[in-house]
């Protein structure tokens, strides 16, 4: 029995004291744990905030990323345009670039917080140009909305408050070396426009006057318009040993021209000379240009002794054909063709050149012996006592000597030369501003083989000098050849579109193949009308020619479907000159800095 007053008794002293510690340490656990609550509502809050923040503020830095982007794309076209723009007008034009692009990745937000980040990026965003480094940064603050307690606790170094972020975000061009051949059509029919109309005797254009389908003036020819979409793509491309950008010429049509350095050293070298003997594959033809599905029964080939020695100075020009032992011009295997120039292996001076339907003798068309089946002859050398009128009133053509030379239809001083790889803006440019249409036929394999020649390591050595020295760059180059023609290859024969074989010379699908088979990317640009591109020139959908089916399969298109490697449809000067600038912003990289 416990006794009044003894400890812990209800109404004894030490009970009362029993009961105010028990009744205090019951607030003072529900006093923790309300500020335990409190606590963890904060920084669950804050934890939200700092969720919210970082990943509004990667939201805002890929906007940052694709202005930065728009911007140096757009800063590199605006210094093409005009070099001596002002950093102050190119702001002017960069900012709504700028602002566009960073609006656009904002439009997931709710329509009251996109409309609230839309307002904030008035006078925020930043640009920084720098010419040397040809770079764009974007600086951009916004006021995305939503933040709890982080307006008032610095969480991201990034964050202003309230609400407010900014970022900023550049991209320079990549150095990784490119070394690009354009491979130029200059036949004669270059003179035409794009929708294949004669304009050379026309007027030039007056000031402000454009290109249109009707306008007849040569600087709407297919060549003047090519000139300047080139002159485009090299202004893009920004070739310099720093950028690592080189750039190399190939004017081509039956022949190709070495430059004066580079044909004297070839000369002294012993890398190309004078066929004593030259291999006519289809000397004579037995149907006119108006018949070419007559084509098909052409005469056999033949070989025929030339004079020597050779009858005038060498300009330079060279076809396909090599030298054997007994010194006749063959074409080599196909697996020769990039061979380099030597002793053993020499390419044959384009004297008396041959091609299709051409041959050094003519024959007598008023002979008995004169066979039947020939309609036409393109040759040099008259037959003996047989006058010059007889020929001339003949039904045959007849290239007659006095007026051509031995090498002056296809090879004239106005024939451009070869441009090395060059990494001098200046040098490149007056090899594109010298092109002329010069060239009687048309043979593409020439453009695609040369420009793969300069590009190879294994030729560096021929060009003699003012080639472009080696990068150093320990990235192997990017190398590319944009060829550029107008029109089916007449060396592959009449009828034959596709110029996938070829008895009088290396067919265009050969040339192709091998260059690609060397890592080569190839480019092809179409400079004709829309009649010889789709069967229906009226139809978008319609199915290509075979000619269009044959340039699409010399490009690299099969090869890397993510690039765009055909232009064909460029009946107006701008499709052309967008092509070209396709490929050279194709061909510029940019990579991010920050």
């Amino acid at each position: 029995m416990r006794r009044a007053g003894s400890a812990g008794a209800p109404g004894s002293r030490s009970g009362r004291a029993y009961r105010f510690l028990r009744d205090t340490r019951g607030g003072a656990t529900a006093f923790m744990a309300a500020g335990v609550t409190v606590m963890t509502v904060a920084a669950a809050a804050l934890i939200t905030d700092h969720i919210w923040l970082v990943d509004q503020r990667d939201v805002l830095k890929t906007a940052a990323d694709a202005a930065s982007i728009a911007t140096t794309l757009a800063f590199e076209d605006q210094i093409a345009d005009d070099p001596d723009i002002t950093d102050a007008a190119l702001k002017t034009v960069l900012e709504p670039i700028a602002k566009r692009y960073i609006e656009i990745n904002l439009e997931h937000l709710a329509p009251k917080r996109l409309a609230q980040a839309k307002r904030s990026l008035d006078g925020t965003i930043t640009l920084d140009i720098n010419r040397d480094e040809r770079t764009v940064k974007v600086g951009v603050k916004a006021d995305l909305g939503g933040t709890l307690f982080s307006r008032h606790i610095l969480l991201l170094d990034n964050y202003e408050g309230p609400e407010t972020l900014r970022v900023k975000a550049g991209v320079e061009t990549v150095r990784t070396p490119v070394e690009v051949v354009l491979a130029i059509d200059t036949s004669t029919s270059m003179r035409d426009n794009l929708i294949g109309a004669s304009v050379r005797y026309g007027d030039p254009l007056a000031p402000g006057e454009t290109c249109t389908e009707s306008t007849n003036s040569p600087d709407c020819s297919r060549m003047a318009v090519v000139k300047e979409a080139a002159r485009q793509l090299v202004a893009i491309l920004n070739p310099s040993p720093i950028t690592g950008v080189s750039i190399g010429v190939v004017p081509w049509h039956y022949v190709v021209r070495l430059g004066d350095g580079a044909r004297d050293n070839w000369a002294r070298e012993g890398w190309a000379g004078y066929p004593t003997r030259r291999s006519y594959a289809v000397p004579y033809l037995n149907c006119g240009w108006g018949r070419a599905a007559a084509c098909w029964n052409l005469p056999s080939a033949s070989v025929e002794d030339l004079p020597a020695p050779a009858p005038e100075a060498w300009m330079g020009c060279l076809d396909e054909d090599r030298l054997d032992l007994t010194g006749t011009a063959e074409l080599p295997p196909v697996d020769r063709l990039l061979e380099p120039p030597s002793g053993e292996s020499r390419f044959a001076q384009a004297y008396f050149v041959t091609g299709f339907g051409f041959a050094y003798n003519c024959l007598n068309p008023e002979s008995s012996n004169f066979p039947s089946n020939v309609d036409w002859q393109y040759c040099y050398n008259p037959p003996s006592g047989v006058s010059r009128e007889t020929l001339s009133s003949s039904s045959v053509f007849l290239v007659k000597p006095e007026n051509t030379g031995s090498q002056l239809r296809y090879c004239t001083p106005d024939t451009s030369p070869i441009l090395p790889l060059s990494a001098k803006s200046e040098e490149i440019e007056q090899a594109i501003a010298v092109l002329q249409p010069v060239g009687k036929r048309t043979y593409s394999a020439l453009g695609v083989l040369w420009g793969q020649r300069l590009l190879m390591p294994s030729w560096k050595d021929v060009w003699g000098s003012g080639a472009a020295p080696d990068s150093s760059n320990p990235e192997p180059p990017r190398r590319v050849i944009v060829l550029l023609t107008d029109g089916e290859d007449t060396r592959c024969g009449l009828g034959n579109h596709g110029c996938d074989d070829s008895a009088a010379g290396i067919s265009r699908k050969d040339a192709c193949e091998a260059a690609k088979a060397q890592g080569t990317e190839i480019f092809v640009i179409a400079a004709v009308e829309p009649g010889k591109i789709r069967t229906d020139p009226n139809d978008p959908s319609a199915p290509l020619t075979p000619f269009a089916e044959a340039l699409e399969n010399c490009s690299s298109k099969k090869d890397n479907p993510d690039g765009t490697y055909v232009f064909l449809n460029n009946a107006t000067p701008e499709n052309l000159e967008a092509a070209f600038e396709d490929i050279a912003k194709q061909l510029r990289t940019l990579r991010k800095i920050m």
